[in-house]
């Protein structure tokens, strides 16, 4: 079953069941921004786990700010749109985001993409034994992968005599 929230009220209602807070700051809240996070995390094979922030903007923007991202991304839909044309008379072909002006509307989009891509599929639990065992054997497997690095032997045949490169 396809969850779609439709109303402000439903995500009022929505946040609050799944404990996803607002943590938007004075000033930002001043700048026409919203940030929200997530009360799960975003975990990789090595055991890190990063806080998942999403923020709409007064612009028009709505993007993902997890602390696991270099920088944040868009996550505003797309469409294709065809600018001039190039020196080989080809038309230019870009995709530019849709913007979403009014604010309710923000919280809404925001809202059923959280669902459909974090809650609509299955969650899997962990528990602190298991994630600090996950950062155990990552530490390992590197230490063994750049220790063999190291040890490897390199033969090179130069007019028939081999040689060995240590």
């Amino acid at each position: 079953m396809k969850a779609v929230i439709k109303t402000v009220q439903d995500v009022d209602y929505i946040f609050n069941l799944l404990g996803i807070k607002d943590i938007t700051t004075d000033r930002q809240r001043k700048n026409g921004t919203q940030v929200y996070e997530l009360p799960i995390k975003k975990m990789y094979s090595t055991g890190s786990d990063f806080t998942m922030k999403f923020a709409c903007y007064e612009t028009g923007y709505v993007r993902n700010l997890s602390d696991h991202l270099s920088s944040c991304y868009q996550i505003n839909k797309t469409r294709e749109v065809v600018k001039d044309v190039d020196w080989s008379d080809m038309p230019i072909r870009t995709n530019e985001r849709i913007l979403i002006p009014n604010e309710d509307d923000r919280l809404i989009y925001l809202c059923n993409f959280i669902l459909k891509n974090y809650y609509q599929k299955p969650l899997y639990t962990i528990c602190n034994y298991n994630k600090d065992r996950m950062k155990e054997v990552s530490k390992e497997y590197h230490q063994m992968r750049w220790q063999a690095q190291e040890h490897r032997e390199v033969q090179v045949i130069v007019d028939g005599h081999r040689y060995k490169i240590c």
